[in-house]
């Protein structure tokens, strides 16, 4: 399956539709739960060929790589960018988990994945180099260094507690955590950088 959206219990206890913009529109609610209560609210592997009708191409030309992946294909950020694109959300509540799987090709090379709020200044940010991860939720910042393997990719993720604490993860370790509350209105998904590759976005609900 290339994508799926579904339900996300919202904060004041009710069950609401949760909608990627263009997402809903086109694909069947099939959100499913693993053994460990987390739910799928959106999932895209990149099978399709091109970039969806979800994305906005914001720079370059990204194009999908049927050779490289996580596994196989995946959206290659080619040499000479920056290429960049970006999915915009809308939604009130905590709880969420967004998560894309990050390859760095060459030593020169570099990927942003950023969570940013379109109606205010706020941004969440994850910069991925050949051997570090750097971190920022504003104001904060963290760096967390990692062995570099040429197209190795590597988990990252930003995740909101049911209370609106944020976190950022690398591999499934939690790298830094604000002492600020989340406050989202309508979230923009950005990925951008040149040398690099871009696999598996994920949105799940926080256990």
């Amino acid at each position: 399956m290339r994508a799926v959206a579904g339900d996300v219990l919202m904060k004041d206890g009710t069950l609401r539709a949760f909608v990627l913009l263009a997402v809903a529109l086109l694909l069947p609610a099939c959100g499913t739960t693993s053994d460990n209560g987390i739910h799928t609210v959106f999932s895209d592997e990149f099978s399709g060929g091109v970039l969806g009708p979800s994305y906005t191409v914001d720079t370059g030309a990204p194009v999908i790589d049927g050779a490289a992946g996580n596994p196989a294909p995946s959206v290659q950020l080619p040499t000479g960018g920056p290429h960049g694109f970006s999915m915009m959300s809308n939604y009130k509540n905590y709880g969420l988990t967004f998560s894309i799987d990050l390859a760095v090709d060459t030593p020169t090379g570099s990927v942003t994945f950023s969570v940013d709020d379109d109606f205010s200044s706020w941004v969440s940010t994850a910069q991925m180099n050949n051997g570090s991860v750097s971190f920022w939720i504003d104001p904060s910042s963290a760096v967390e260094p990692f062995t570099w393997v040429a197209g190795e990719f590597h988990t990252i993720s930003f995740r909101s507690t049911p209370a609106g604490v944020m976190s950022w993860l690398l591999d499934g370790n939690v790298i830094m955590t604000a002492g600020a509350v989340w406050a989202p209105t309508k979230l923009r998904l950005r990925v951008s950088g040149a040398d690099a590759h871009a696999d598996n976005l994920r949105v799940t609900t926080t256990p």
